[in-house]
């Protein structure tokens, strides 16, 4: 289990909650790091901080991040070159750089670092919205908070609980416990029994971020998905129209009306008249130089309860 590092000779923090959460001792002034006991230096990887309690005599205190800085350095303040971190009053440091003044940090609210080491990016979320992505440098990082106020209160999230940004496609928590595959599809049947061969089948994350649709041959769906969420599932007959006038079809293409709903097909390519015809819901209906052959009436939309995704 990865926890923080209480061992440090320097540390001027007191731990608890099986050393998940950190506490700037009382009567100390001088800044200090605690560090995570486990570093990374490939992969991608998702660690997370809460502000349990905030003092606010420091003008940055605390910081919540990552370093590559050495396990028990004194200097580092989680704002030089290397090291990713967001502050309580408002700063967002970068490599060194601050990127997003204001967006002050108060009690509850969670800050997400999201680290390619790979790819050698990262990314930065406030309460799972992303407030700063770019580039980082290679190197073996710790996660690590600083604070130079007394009693501020941090626990990390390594991975032993849930994350509140969820984790995307391809990463692990920084302690390996939780992992997403780096593809995810969602599969399923088409469940009605229909003439139509092509559906367009739409997902919804049920998070409200995402909306995906692909179009599904025969009775079976796969969607490929990012995130490892639940998703509401809808399908719908694939219709390349809705009739309107002065339209260009293909033979095969097939269409339904607003007034009439039911589904039709081209038996040949054609352009549709100046006027709707009157739909014939049996045999053929004849509109301008197409002819369009009934198959059957417009099925409601197919929803299925929230699905989660799996490997590929």
């Amino acid at each position: 289990m990865t926890v923080f590092n209480t061992t440090t000779p320097n540390s001027e923090f007191t731990f608890s909650n099986g050393d998940l959460t950190a506490a700037k001792a009382s009567g100390t002034s001088a800044g200090d790091t605690a560090f995570a006991d486990l570093s990374r230096a490939t992969g991608k990887w998702q660690v997370e901080f809460t502000l349990d309690v905030e003092q606010t005599n420091g003008t940055r205190s605390p910081l919540m991040g990552i370093t590559s800085a050495a396990i028990g350095a004194t200097s580092t303040t989680l704002q030089q070159a290397t090291d990713v971190s967001k502050s309580s009053n408002g700063s967002l440091y970068f490599a060194g750089t601050d990127q997003n003044p204001g967006d002050e940090l108060s009690p509850t609210d969670v800050v997400t670092i999201q680290v390619d080491l790979d790819g050698l990016t990262a990314e930065v979320f406030k309460n799972g919205v992303s407030l700063h992505s770019g580039a980082i440098s290679a190197g073996t990082y710790f996660p690590a908070i600083w604070s130079d106020s007394n009693t501020d209160t941090i626990t990390a999230n390594f991975g032993a609980s849930a994350f509140t940004t969820p984790l995307p496609a391809g990463y692990t928590s920084w302690d390996g416990n939780q992992t997403v595959p780096e593809s995810l599809e969602l599969t399923g049947p088409i469940v009605e029994t229909t003439n139509i061969t092509e559906w367009d089948v739409h997902a919804f994350s049920l998070d409200g971020t995402t909306h995906l649709v692909v179009t599904a041959t025969g009775a079976v769906y796969n969607l490929p998905v990012t995130l490892d969420i639940p998703y509401i599932v809808t399908g719908l007959p694939s219709l390349q129209h809705v009739w309107a006038a002065g339209v260009v079809v293909a033979s095969g293409d097939y269409t339904t009306s607003e007034t009439t709903p039911h589904i039709w097909v081209a038996g040949g390519a054609g352009t549709t008249g100046g006027t709707e015809p009157t739909w014939n819901l049996t045999g053929t209906t004849v509109d301008n130089d197409i002819t369009w052959t009934y198959v059957e009436e417009l099925v409601q939309p197919v929803s299925q309860a929230p699905l989660m995704p799996t490997p590929v």
